[in-house]
């Protein structure tokens, strides 16, 4: 509740109880105070009218009555029990009928189109509002007037008749503008936006949503402000802006709790669960659409209906299971059958090509071409461009598959078309590749060379946008998991502390009750209070420190994460950035044959780098983020080896090193055999990287006891007992190699982890600066 409107409910109460009477002040009174707790407190609405129809009923004012049961309506409402908010409201409109109580009906008329709008009936909404508008023009109440407007155009917005509901938006800003009404005005912003945002308007939505967001702060309106920071938040997510996204659907929860909106909470978790989907976490995603749903059920059917549309989404990505298939449509006809009832024909499109898309999974091509087909005819009723690029490619590549080519080019032309135009450069690749296939079966091959040399233009700066794009989804899931854990152990701590002040307060209640009766009893409970009160400050005092010490866990999270990404950002980038150009200038025929053969080796080394420090990077990053774990084998030593060696063996002889292996071929250890590669890996890199020019590098393998012991010992530039003391604690040292070799240290702390979580030991055996350097590490011999 914001301060204008405690300020008006606290003048209300005042000159409420100077009517102590039971007469028609006092019925209006309560029922304006009821009207004004309904945006905040639904168990106050009920409370004072109650008391307003009671009142009314003894002194027999008709007008008290209808008032009280249309205030009524809006209780129930927020109770989820919606059939007696229409019951309530139908007997309230009986009633201001029989005393030709004009606004009463306006009114009355109104809430009914909410309570329909916001149940998803759409229809049913736009006429009652049409009823309480002609009420409106009759009472010729300019602000009824605009707040008619308005709502008719969110029901036509949400029936996707987007040109009749802008027409009714401009409507409704004269008379907002011409009133000054700047709720009204905001509301209006955010409707344009909700337009924009629904038909691929990005950039205009956000404009639209600062603008209502600016009114609606000034006016401390937090119902409205949970709707632009979920907005916000939708078009963040549509855009993989995920950290954004994730602060946006944060503070509409916040306003969602503030004002105890069920509705508004299922909608939050409903967007929230999206944002994991959209990470890869499809379990995490699940749970959340399940929590929305059982919310939304009841009460919000558009939200549902998104909700379990989503749970079918996640259900048919399970290819190979039939089951779960049958239950993705199932789920997706549900939501079909709603939207044909409602004539909510731009949703319908989405809706067919998912449908569409599981029949494909199911190799039903002709049922699938059937929905795909319905999906084009809804998607061009309502200008859908989105759609249309993604069905147009579908049919097409049906199309070349029965080896009708000419369709294929027909559809494939249109989509690649639309895909250019909304710059959907995978959409636009996927098409040309159907398109180069179909031009080829028709010899055409001028037309396919053109598509081919359109997919390698734009194939660069796709690469370039996904490894960004993946880059900040991994920031985000870092980000997102961070901020959910803090969420948690502060919740924790909140309801830890209620819970002593709870106690002590029953201790206090308990004492005061029976203070009169013994002072031995007095002496007994105040005893026990404190016990009581030492041992919950006691637990409060360990729950904090638990918070202060993953607090800490948190913020090292946040430092290794900065550190991961500067690594991306310098090694991984540079070395892209070089074999980009290098490409770029022999396309370009800037340099000459021999340039190009003396170049191989420095960009093979580049590659070789780049390779192993991306492996190193992804699973880094899955360790700190997802801690998986796999399963143990029996490993031989020598054969993971000698897969190395071969892997190095260009970088081996350009050093002209000397690499021995005393490896019995039958000694084997029990370990993950990717997580040994890995370790011999970079241990062998690094013994490469610090060696000089016909250097020796020796790799031994040793049964002691139930053990295998392995060393990789070389004789390079060696270390100082401090860099030996940083090898394998936690910290990133980047040091450059004998030939300019450039490392970050990741390598070197992944083989500590990897090492330990298959019950080893690693250390550094020996070291000296310019004396070579030996590292060992132990792990189980296989049974």
């Amino acid at each position: 509740m914001n301060h204008a409107q405690q300020k008006t409910i606290d003048s209300l109460l005042i000159e409420l109880e100077s009517f102590n009477k039971g007469n028609i002040e006092r019925v209006d009174l309560l029922n304006e105070l009821a009207y004004h707790y309904s945006k905040s407190k639904p168990d106050s609405v009920f409370y004072f009218s109650n008391e307003a129809r009671m009142l009314s009923e003894k002194i027999e004012y008709p007008k008290g009555i209808a008032d009280a049961l249309k205030n009524e309506a809006i209780y129930f409402y927020y109770q989820s029990e919606v059939n007696k908010s229409f019951e309530n409201l139908d007997k309230a409109i009986s009633i201001y009928k029989d005393n030709d109580d004009i606004k009463g009906l306006s009114s009355a008329y109104n809430n009914y189109g909410l309570i329909y709008n916001s149940y998803g009936n759409h229809q049913e909404a736009f006429k009652k509002y049409e009823k309480a508008l002609a009420y409106n023009l009759i009472l010729k109440d300019t602000f009824s007037l605009t707040r008619g407007y308005v709502n008719q155009a969110n029901s036509l917005s949400n029936q996707s008749k987007f040109d009749e509901a802008k027409d009714l938006y401009e409507k409704g800003m004269t008379l907002a503008k011409k009133t000054e009404d700047l709720e009204q005005q905001a509301n209006i912003y955010n409707g344009y936006a909700i337009i924009a945002e629904r038909t691929g308007e990005f950039k205009e939505a956000k404009a639209s949503i600062l603008k209502a967001q600016g009114i609606y702060e000034k006016l401390d309106l937090p119902g409205n402000l949970f709707i632009t920071h979920n907005n916000t938040a939708n078009i963040n997510r549509k855009q993989a802006n995920y950290v954004e996204a994730i602060q946006n659907f944060q503070e509409a929860l916040k306003y969602a709790n503030q004002i105890g909106n069920k509705r508004y909470q299922g909608i939050v978790y409903n967007n929230i669960a999206s944002c994991w989907y959209d990470l890869g976490d499809n379990q995490k995603a699940l749970e959340m659409y399940q929590e929305s749903v059982a919310i939304a059920e009841k009460i919000d059917q558009r939200t549902y209906m998104a909700g379990i549309s989503n749970i079918a989404l996640i259900y048919s990505e399970d290819k190979d299971n039939l089951e779960k298939l049958d239950e993705a449509l199932a789920l997706y006809k549900k939501v079909e059958t709603h939207l044909l009832e409602q004539e909510t024909y731009g949703e319908l499109s989405n809706t067919y090509n998912n449908i569409a898309k599981v029949y494909l999974q199911k190799e039903d091509t002709i049922t699938a071409k059937a929905n795909f087909e319905k999906a084009i005819k809804f998607a061009e009723e309502k200008s859908n461009k989105y759609n249309l690029t993604s069905s147009y490619s579908s049919l097409a590549e049906l199309s070349l598959i029965k080896k009708k080519y000419n369709q294929a080019i027909e559809l494939g032309e249109k989509s690649i078309q639309i895909a250019e135009e909304l710059e959907l450069l995978k959409e636009v690749i996927n098409t040309a590749e159907i398109l180069v296939s179909a031009y080829e079966a028709k010899e055409n091959y001028k037309k396919a060379l053109q598509y081919q040399k359109r997919i390698d233009q734009i194939s660069k700066d796709l690469f370039n946008e996904e490894k960004s794009k993946e880059i900040g989804r991994l920031e985000a899931e870092m980000e997102f998991k961070a901020k959910e854990q803090k969420i948690r152990l502060e919740n924790e701590k909140e309801l830890l502390q209620k819970e002593v002040s709870l106690r002590r307060q029953e201790k206090i209640n308990m004492a005061f009750a029976v203070g009169m009766i013994a002072f031995l009893i007095i002496i007994i409970l105040l005893f026990k209070n404190k016990r009581d009160k030492e041992k919950a400050n006691k637990k409060l005092q360990n729950s904090q420190e638990k918070i202060e010490n993953q607090n800490e866990e948190l913020k090292e999270l946040h430092h290794q994460k900065n550190k991961l990404f500067s690594i991306i950002s310098h090694d991984l980038r540079g070395p892209l950035q070089s074999l980009n150009s290098f490409f770029e200038m022999a396309l370009q025929n800037e340099i000459s044959d021999a340039e190009l053969k003396s170049m191989v080796p420095e960009i093979n080394k580049n590659l070789q780098r780049t390779i192993i420090l991306t492996d190193n990077l992804l699973n880094w990053s899955s360790k700190l983020v997802k801690r998986q774990q796999s399963k143990k084998s029996s490993v031989s030593i020598l054969k993971v080896t000698n897969n190395v060696e071969d892997l190095f063996q260009t970088s081996i002889d350009k050093k002209y090193i000397k690499l021995t292996k005393i490896i019995d071929e039958d000694l084997k250890v029990s370990a993950v055999e990717d997580s040994l590669d890995l370790v011999i890996r970079n241990l062998l890199s690094n013994a490469i990287k610090f060696s000089d020019e016909k250097g020796e590098i020796e790799i031994s393998a040793t049964q002691i006891s139930d053990n295998v012991q392995v060393c990789i010992k070389d004789t390079g530039i060696g270390m100082t007992d401090n860099q030996a003391k940083k090898v394998f604690h936690g910290e990133l040292n980047s040091v450059i190699g004998t030939n300019n070799e450039k490392g970050s240290g990741i390598g070197l702390l992944l083989c500590k982890d990897f090492i330990e979580e298959n019950d080893g030991k690693i250390w550094v055996e020996k070291t000296a600066p310019n004396q070579g350097t030996s590292i060992c590490f132990t792990l189980a011999k296989a049974e």
